[in-house]
């Protein structure tokens, strides 16, 4: 069975967990890095040790699991802390994208990673897109979240500009839910044709 490899990448408040709730529509695996890293500093031993000793026992919480918040506070000052939790973090992350796909049963196996073209992930999967939003409609979305958090985090993604230049497609969601899932079906669908040669 052909397993067309599709990641969903974007900037903060564009829309891309959206996106992906929309392709589950096409009987697909949709994961998300998010969840993935979510479950390593929660469940995975191993992980949640290796953090510990390099950021120090105060990001544990009274039952010696990670604050997540405490992390974020502790590495998004500090470059250094920073580039060392990623170290940790990334190659669990990847290897467990690979162990999902070899895994799955679908013919759409769908992504969310928002660091794919700075990770250098983007050459494994089949097809790239990326998701974009007119400023005031990201700052709208993000109108409930710290705006000083989410300023930090941008900083170390790449411009919209950069990414589209390697992105296979570039969707701007800046309409409805409905125009947003017609842009991804015809991505899909074009990617489709194009490696079965319809």
């Amino acid at each position: 069975m052909l397993k067309l490899r599709v990641a969903i990448t974007g900037g903060i408040g564009v829309g891309k967990t959206v996106a992906c709730q929309l392709l589950k529509a096409f009987s697909s695996t949709v994961i998300s890095c998010d969840s993935i890293v979510h479950e390593l500093l929660s469940s995975n031993k191993a992980c949640i040790k290796a953090v510990s000793e390099c950021l120090g026992m105060s990001i544990l919480d009274s039952s010696e699991r990670i604050d997540r918040e405490k992390v974020a506070s502790c590495v998004f000052n500090d470059l250094h802390k920073l580039e060392q939790l990623e170290a940790i973090i990334h190659p669990r992350v990847w290897e467990e994208i690979q162990n999902q796909y070899r895994h799955s049963e679908t013919s759409l196996f769908v992504v969310e990673c928002p660091l794919l073209f700075e990770l250098g992930w983007n050459a494994w999967f089949d097809a790239t897109i990326l998701i974009t939003a007119d400023q005031e409609r990201i700052e709208k979305r993000l109108a409930a979240s710290s705006l000083q958090h989410v300023e930090k985090r941008q900083k170390r993604l790449w411009s919209d500009e950069k990414k589209s230049a390697l992105a296979t497609y570039t969707v701007a969601n800046n309409g409805t839910v409905e125009a947003l899932k017609n842009q991804l079906v015809e991505c899909i669908t074009k990617q489709r044709n194009d490696l079965t040669g319809a």
